[in-house]
């Protein structure tokens, strides 16, 4: 630890807001290009590189921005206060997310963005406002951090990145298992080529093959908003997770937590998103509850998830400022509902791969638990780098 020193940001590298300068931001015609172009909810929900969003801007939007190279640490001080990535890729993004580009020879970024993880908490403290969190740059630069010379920064950064990087490629193997299920889902029923297709009879009064039906979503789930949880209960850590509208807000240490289920956002700009638990949880008012009714029990949960996201939510939200989805206008949704013997089909051809993709969370739930154990006693000195075996992260993947 002695040759550990305190620096401020701006002594181990370059500081500066992102640009989004036009008026109003949302004008229509800086968006859509090719220019990928991140905000806090992006960062927020990256792990350790940045690669995905939800925006992209056009030459116009790019004009009154700035794009940023790849490895540039993104900071949100806005909104989600003091959440970090690392950009994989060339972006633009606003000015409620500094980026910091790390001097060569002084520091490493991933090891900063390790940092920020340890000190998140202390920059919500000093950002809290009578109106909105915000953290100012002259905030954040207030703040010293302590760093180790630029070879010890880089061991700490190896050895945690490499849980991050497993984490990542859980993720991507994850993200392609259920789009297996998906791409079986819409291609035996949407396009209509499920098993023996060819032979199957029509319907003439509905056009349907037989054994299909037009059903309303009514009477297959029953949808029920989620509990009215006190803010006070919810904890950083704990046993069961509480989802609102954004994914996973806290955790809850009661024992009444719902089972695996499918969740649909009902406010804000995520309104009609469905998602799924992998686990059992508690659901926030911010959501309804999907659960199948009794004589409706063979529909899977994947099964489940894919009607739903190809059902047209979206188009049964109301408000302008605020969509929301209300269950009232779910009980209009009329969809169509294939045979109990061709949905089975369906679970016995996905329950393998979505088997495996349950595994993989798990994994990785594991995988960050010691990641997270590690990063305070590596960020303090208390473990000796040099002495740390690798061969520690392989009961992690077994």
């Amino acid at each position: 630890m002695k040759e550990w020193q305190y620096y401020k940001l701006d002594e181990l590298g370059t500081v500066r807001r992102g640009r989004s300068r036009h008026r109003p931001r949302n004008a229509p015609h800086l968006y859509g290009g090719k220019y990928p172009f991140v905000q806090t909810a992006d960062i927020k929900a990256a792990n350790l590189y940045l690669t995905s969003y939800t925006q992209t801007y056009s030459e116009a939007g790019l004009a009154q921005s700035k794009l940023w190279e790849p490895g540039t640490l993104c900071i949100t001080i806005a909104a989600n206060i003091a959440d970090t990535a690392i950009l994989g890729i060339p972006a633009c993004f606003p000015d409620s997310v500094i980026g910091f580009i790390p001097y060569e020879g002084k520091s490493d970024a991933r090891y900063i963005k390790y940092c920020f993880n340890i000190f998140q908490k202390t920059f919500q403290q000093i950002s809290q406002g009578a109106t909105q969190d915000n953290l100012s740059a002259e905030k954040l630069l207030s703040m010293k951090i302590p760093v180790p010379p630029l070879p010890i920064q880089q061991k700490i950064a190896g050895i945690l990145s490499a849980y991050d990087d497993l984490i990542e490629n859980n993720l991507k193997r994850i993200k392609l298992l259920e789009e297996m299920a998906q791409i079986i889902y819409e291609e035996w029923f949407v396009r209509m080529r499920f098993p023996s297709y060819e032979s199957a009879s029509v319907n003439p009064e509905t056009g349907l093959p037989e054994g299909w039906s037009v059903t309303n979503i009514n009477d297959l789930y029953r949808i029920k908003y989620g509990r009215n949880l006190p803010q006070t209960a919810i904890c950083e850590f704990g046993k069961f997770p509480v989802y609102g509208a954004s994914g996973v807000m806290g955790y809850y240490h009661k024992c009444n937590a719902d089972k695996k289920i499918a969740l649909i956002t009902s406010r804000g700009n995520g309104s009609a998103d469905v998602h799924r638990t992998y686990e059992p949880a508690f659901i926030t008012n911010n959501s309804f509850l999907v659960i199948p009714n009794q004589d409706y029990y063979y529909l899977s949960l994947a099964f489940t998830l894919n009607l739903l996201k190809l059902a047209g939510l979206k188009n049964y939200c109301s408000g302008a400022a605020q969509p929301q989805l209300t269950n009232d206008a779910i009980k209009g949704l009329c969809v169509k509902l294939p045979g109990k013997e061709l949905v089975e089909k369906f679970n016995k051809a996905t329950m393998p791969s979505l088997e495996i993709s349950d595994n993989l969370r798990t994994q990785n739930q594991r995988l960050s638990e010691a990641r997270d154990i590690l990063l305070p006693r590596l960020m303090t000195g208390m473990i000796d780098v040099d002495q740390y075996d690798p061969s520690e992260l392989l009961k992690y993947v077994a």
